[in-house]
């Protein structure tokens, strides 16, 4: 049976390079394999702790769905499998620390780019909805593909250098803003593949 995630779910899991624009997906295969640079969300309210254990006090808690990448680990202790993560979570801003694996879940998109989440999903905006997540980072910090599919290159005012890339089904990522752009119109890329560059 299929697991469907809503908007908010899926773009917790993704913070982009200026901006990612995603469309709900569906799931058939839960991800459980945890790793080092893995895409993950806070699958509930989630304790961050200063180390690996029930011992070490909590840091702060990642709200549900906050999205971010595992950045060491495994560790076990008290029962627990322990993984360091660093969330963006859009209430309490960047967290890193340690949550035991069962409260994250890998997300179906990696992160494109690193930087510290400056809006989310449908923020508060005097020009109206906002439909995409926003990120900040040094200016040249390479943008990877969420997701492999098919990349369509442009360029307009309000967006500057972006890429689409349709992953098929219906769903693709937008990628605004970029210093350069590395890939091809129409070129296929993989997961993880550079396309470009934060403007």
């Amino acid at each position: 049976m299929c697991e469907y995630l809503d908007r908010r779910q899926f773009l917790g899991a993704a913070v982009a390079a200026s901006a990612l624009l995603a469309i709900p997906t569906a799931r058939c295969e839960r991800a459980s394999v945890h790793s080092v640079g893995q895409a993950v969300y806070a699958t509930a309210d989630l304790a961050v702790r200063a180390g690996p254990g029930l011992r070490y006090g909590i840091e702060a808690t990642a709200a549900r769905y906050a999205g971010g990448y595992i950045v060491d680990g495994p560790v076990s202790a008290d029962g627990y499998t322990w993984w360091k993560h660093r969330f963006d979570d859009g209430t309490h801003g960047r967290l890193t620390g340690w949550a035991i694996q069962r409260g994250t879940d890998a997300a179906e998109v990696s992160r494109p780019a690193t930087g510290y989440m400056v809006s989310d999903w449908y923020s508060n905006r005097s020009y109206g909805d906002h439909d995409r997540v926003d990120s900040t980072s040094d200016h040249g910090t390479p943008v990877l593909a969420a997701r492999a599919g098919t990349a369509h290159t442009h360029y307009e005012r309000a967006r500057g250098n972006y890429v689409v890339i349709d992953h098929g089904g219906g769903y693709e990522t937008l990628y605004c803003h970029l210093q350069d752009v590395t890939v091809s119109d129409g070129e296929d890329v993989s997961r993880y593949e550079r396309i470009g560059t934060i403007g």
